[in-house]
């Protein structure tokens, strides 16, 4: 089933989440503040998962991707984000993860 979908934030996996009123839908290759028309299916994990048929509305994090065979393989996460979003989203996930555990950690820039 195609759907607009709305992308929230980004999971740690590097896929983008929508907050649907079903249910979450996890869709590769978006990037937070996106719209995306979308194809929409349940996975075997019984999660939405969603393919971008197009970006209806770009996040301003978006880039062309560098490696050209990106489209097509889809082996490395983020290609399409730029450098400064895709290091404060891995940032992001240590600090959360170490927070996790009791620990305040400092990050340096």
């Amino acid at each position: 089933m195609a759907g607009e979908l709305r992308i929230d934030e980004l999971g740690p996996k590097g896929d983008g989440i929508s907050h649907s009123q079903r249910d979450r839908v996890y869709v590769d290759r978006a990037l937070p503040g996106e719209s995306v028309r979308a194809d929409i299916k349940r996975g075997d994990d019984g999660m939405l998962r969603a393919t971008v048929i197009a970006v209806t509305q770009p996040s301003p994090h978006r880039v062309t991707a560098p490696c050209p065979n990106y489209d097509l393989c889809g082996g490395c996460t983020l290609q399409h984000a730029d450098e400064g979003f895709y290091r404060d989203w891995k940032v992001a996930i240590v600090r959360d993860a170490l927070r996790r555990k009791g620990l305040a950690p400092r990050i340096w820039r």
